[in-house]
This record gives structure tokens, C-alpha cells and sequence, in this order.
């Protein structure tokens, strides 16, 4: 089945080299988790047999965070039941900066939130908080669950972190997302992290 995606505009800065989890196979038009190793979409190079589940497109989110969030590690669900990873940004050391988000079968994002702006220690903008919207397609009553933003700063708006400058804040909103593209510095050191965000949305159905 010709399948049909979309990117939102960019959240961030493109800082860092670009990633790019999924590809639109040309020959048979179907969406492919993978990329080359510059984070160019590899198209047809991909084996169709890494192709995205859209039903239940994503298995696990963990969020790398440190005094912001640095880093996402995703778990993709492909068509044959087999899964596949990819860890942007920050690759933690300790385990107590690994925030796991799972997601049950009949589960998917439904909305991705929260904030970038400038961070002094840094040097650069920085994703200050991110959460999750998640929908549970099973459940008639209670189906819609929110994984509070993952931050180290309860509003960063709002002044009182003197290493983040609030005139610099932006929050961010996005729907039924499927996969993650961006720009990222990868690593374990102070200059690893997570640069700037877009989205790929399923419009296959609208």
C-alpha cells in the first residue's frame, strides 16, 4: 500500500549533523525505518523488510536527560513484529538519566511537547523540557495518558534559572507523530545533546 508521510517545520537549531530514522521507498512506496550513515534518506537502499508498523509505529521512548533533555533513544515497531533502535544525542553513562516511556500494543503518540530555548552552559539553544500524549486504542473510558515533561526546570519561562535566557523559550506542539528526525551531537561528553527536533506524520488516512 502507497503510504504517505509529512515533517513539521524544525524545532531548534541545526547544530550538529542531521538524523533521519525513516525513508519513503520510491519503488514501492512504503515507509522504511533506517538511514545512511550521513543521516541522508537511503530510499531504496533500505531493506523493505525494516518498513514501519503505522499502526503502532513506536514501542518505547527513553528520554536521556541531565540538567536538560539531551538525548532520545526510540524503540521502532516494524510490519513483522521486530523492532529496531536508534539513540540521538546524549548516550547516558548512568542509567538514573534514562527516563523509559513504554508503550503498550494498541498504543501511539498522539501529540510530542514542550520547550527549547538558550542554555548558558551550553552555549547554544537546548530542549528544556519534552512530554508525550499517548492514546490506547483498546480502552473506551480513560484511553489518553500524558507523560509529564521530562525538565529539570518547572517553567523556564519563567526567569528563575539564571543559565537559561526566557526571552529565548519557545514551546513546541505536535500531533500524531511517527518517527523523529533532527540534528543531534552524539556522545556521552558535556558537548553531546540534542540540537533540533522535526516530526514525520502518517497522512496516509486524511
Amino acid at each position: 500500500m502507497q503510504a504517505y508521510i509529512t515533517t513539521t517545520g524544525l524545532v531548534g537549531e541545526k547544530h550538529g549533523t542531521i538524523f533521519r530514522d525513516v525513508s519513503l521507498r520510491k519503488a514501492d512506496g512504503t515507509i522504511v525505518v533506517g538511514t545512511d550513515s550521513d543521516g541522508a534518506q537511503s530510499m531504496d537502499s533500505i531493506a523493505r523488510e525494516d518498513q514501519l508498523d503505522l499502526k503502532h509505529p513506536i514501542r518505547e521512548i527513553i528520554v536521556n536527560r541531565r540538567q536538560v533533555v539531551d538525548g532520545l533513544t526510540i524503540t521502532y515497531q516494524l510490519t513483522d513484529n521486530r523492532a529496531l533502535t536508534k539513540t540521538h544525542g546524549y548516550k547516558p553513562t548512568d542509567q538514573k538519566n534514562a527516563h523509559p516511556v513504554p508503550l503498550g500494543s494498541t498504543e501511539r503518540i498522539v501529540g510530542v511537547f514542550g520547550s527549547n530555548g538558550y542554555h548558558a552552559e551550553y552555549g547554544r539553544n537546548i530542549f528544556l523540557s519534552i512530554g508525550f500524549v499517548i492514546y490506547d486504542s483498546a480502552k473506551r473510558e480513560g484511553n489518553t495518558r500524558v507523560v509529564d515533561p521530562f525538565s529539570s526546570h518547572v517553567n523556564p519561562m519563567s526567569g528563575a534559572d539564571e543559565m537559561i535566557n526566557a526571552d529565548t523559550v519557545t514551546r513546541f506542539y505536535a500531533s500524531d507523530v511517527v518517527a523523529f528526525g533532527g540534528f543531534h551531537t552524539v556522545g556521552s561528553s558535556q558537548d553531546a545533546g540534542l540540537d533540533g527536533l522535526f516530526f514525520y506524520k502518517n497522512i496516509s488516512a486524511q
